[in-house]
């Protein structure tokens, strides 16, 4: 993404990937590609929010089209709404509220062709293992070194090399200072399996816009409809339950399912979809930001972007959408700004601001939700911690099953098109208040309990 962005905006652009996907002929034999070592998180749902959709359709329409072609779906958020506002929704409006349905392999596949295609840019197949530049307490970059002892010269290298970046040992390497990882543990582990629906029935109703959800006391599920009738389903739960484990069994995961409202449906019925993939498992990550190298000169010339700045739990999806706008942001302000110390200045201030604060959410939600999940597994009462007030994000969620404008504040929220302090404003939570008071919020959807999980996986908590 940083390629297509920084091309469109007069950059001539090298490309080192170590771990690439491979230069196939069509989207199965991407998907076919997986495991990937440097990149294991391929394999498994992507939710492909409005804000991805939304960037490319004003600043690269041509790829957005060029994904179409490949068959990424485009899904208007409008047309699933919560059933109490289906009339109120209907017809046109939100046209920024499309999300894109596409497996991970297919996005990546369509972008990489089209971008590849670009004047100027050019694809490497090479492991980066330091920085070219001028040493100092703020290094000057410019360039990579590769593993061949070749050097690429550049006059800006940006660093999206995902949450295994190494280059806190290439900055030091020049004199620079280190900027240590912060880290929430996010206590879950995903299992998703994918499968393909049978070319005679229709797709099901979607319930959260662009997939189909639950999430729940004891864990969370989502069904990511994708690209040539594909879609994959994954199942949340807490890492600490070991009894859960079993879960990697394709027989124990089709259990689960048939036992979880909304993901039966999806795929626990051979009538609907058949399987096309075993059970693929990740967990192991944290809520993680180098937060320090948002407020202190860190290098010259020099950007981190996506994941190797920020990650977070896969739950929330905000990786890809977070990474398209920055990148589009950095080629803005690398026009803006001829000055390496304004240039790095202007890009710490969009970090603070833009990416930051989008981490700062997820990690205040990802709590909230752990909490829930702990007690209830220790067999305890949960009690919701209120975020703001006497509010809960539970009931905030609520409301926007029955007000249109609650829905539109945590739908935009939710796809990444604007900032949590933007969307959730007072006011805002002042009409979730009135509504909560009014006793006109749903009640919460209800799904399999500790037990009935267990008995679904015939696994014990003392296994």
């Amino acid at each position: 993404m940083s390629a297509l962005a920084l091309s469109r905006a007069g950059w001539d652009v090298d490309v080192v990937e170590r771990d690439p996907l491979p230069d196939v002929d069509d989207v199965e034999a991407a998907f076919g590609c997986h495991p990937r070592p440097a990149v294991p998180q391929a394999g498994h749902s992507h939710n492909l929010f409005a804000a991805v959709s939304a960037t490319l359709r004003e600043r690269a329409p041509e790829a957005l089209d060029a994904m179409s072609e490949a068959g990424v779906r485009r899904l208007r958020i409008r047309d699933a709404p919560p059933p109490p506002l289906a009339g109120v929704l209907a017809g046109a409006g939100d046209e920024d509220l499309v999300g894109l349905a596409a497996r991970r392999s297919t996005f990546e596949w369509a972008l990489r062709r089209y971008v590849s295609g670009l004047p100027g840019v050019r694809l490497r197949h090479a492991h980066v293992v330091g920085l070219a530049g001028d040493s100092a307490a703020v290094p000057v970059v410019r360039g990579v070194r590769l593993d061949d002892d070749s050097v690429v010269d550049a006059d800006f290298v940006v660093d999206a090399g995902g949450r295994r970046s190494q280059s806190n040992e290439w900055i030091a390497a020049l004199g620079g200072r280190e900027v240590g990882w912060e880290r929430h543990e996010v206590g879950t582990v995903y299992y998703t399996r994918y499968y393909r629906r049978h070319a005679d029935v229709d797709w099901l109703p979607l319930n959260r816009g662009v997939a189909s959800g639950v999430t729940l006391p004891t864990m969370a599920g989502l069904a990511l409809p994708a690209d040539h009738d594909t879609f994959s389903i994954t199942v949340m739960v807490p890492s600490h339950v070991a009894a859960l484990k079993v879960l990697r069994d394709a027989d124990v995961f089709q259990s689960l399912l048939a036992a979880t409202p909304v993901l039966g449906a999806w795929g626990a019925d051979p009538a609907y979809a058949e399987p096309t993939t075993d059970v693929r498992v990740m967990g192991g990550f944290s809520n993680g930001a180098r937060r320090d190298a948002a407020f202190s000169p860190y290098a010259h010339n020099f950007a981190l972007l996506g994941d190797a700045f920020m990650h977070t739990n896969p739950m929330f999806a905000r990786g890809i959408s977070v990474a398209t706008g920055s990148a589009f942001a950095l080629a803005d302000l690398l026009s803006s700004y001829d000055d390496p110390g304004d240039r790095d200045a202007a890009w710490r201030r969009y970090l603070a601001e833009h990416v930051l604060s989008r981490f700062d959410d997820v990690v205040a939600r990802d709590a909230e939700r752990l909490a829930v999940w702990s007690a209830v597994w220790a067999g305890e009462v949960p009690v919701e911690v209120p975020f703001a007030g006497d509010l809960t994000w539970t009931e905030v969620m609520r409301a926007a099953a029955v007000d249109e404008v609650v829905w539109r504040a945590t739908t935009r929220y939710l796809n990444v098109l604007e900032r949590f302090d933007d969307a959730i404003t007072p006011e805002l939570l002042e009409r979730v208040r009135a509504l909560r008071d009014a006793g006109r919020l749903p009640m919460p959807l209800q799904g399999p309990s500790t037990g009935d999980i267990l008995d679904a996986v015939g696994a014990s908590l003392v296994s």
